[in-house]
């Protein structure tokens, strides 16, 4: 239901690992409830900017394919969601992610790396047992 869906955001939010293994342990369909709208509002609305800073001065200054793949999906949300705002206004709701965006087909691994960036230790390790 929606408000298993909005409690289950806020406790991922506010890094409740108990809670999000509860929900799981309960039924919570993961892969459904990780939606573009939900990824999306977590890395935009959700997301450290001193994180994204310093993601973006590391990117910068080490030539490495992990690093690069993190900042790329990243980016990808933060665009998706630029055009989504531009989209309100024409009245269409669509987010338009590159083709190469590993998003669509690993929710698990974008919430992942979500936890991981945010710091979010022990809910990292919920996410990881998924």
């Amino acid at each position: 239901s929606a408000d298993l869906q909005d409690v289950m955001f806020t406790a991922l939010v506010k890094d409740r690992p108990k809670f999000v293994r509860l929900f799981l342990e309960n039924g919570l369909n993961l892969r459904k409830f990780l939606n573009h709208e939900v990824l999306t509002e977590l890395y935009t609305n959700n997301f450290s900017s001193l994180v994204f800073k310093n993601l973006q001065i590391a990117k910068n200054s080490y030539n490495d394919s992990l690093l690069t793949f993190v900042w790329k999906m990243v980016e990808d949300f933060r665009r998706g969601a630029k055009k989504e705002d531009k989209n309100i206004k024409e009245d269409s709701m669509e987010i338009h992610l590159p083709e190469a965006s590993p998003i669509p087909r690993h929710p698990l691994q974008a919430l992942f790396i979500w936890a991981v960036l945010q710091n979010k230790k022990e809910l990292s390790k919920v996410i990881w047992e998924q």
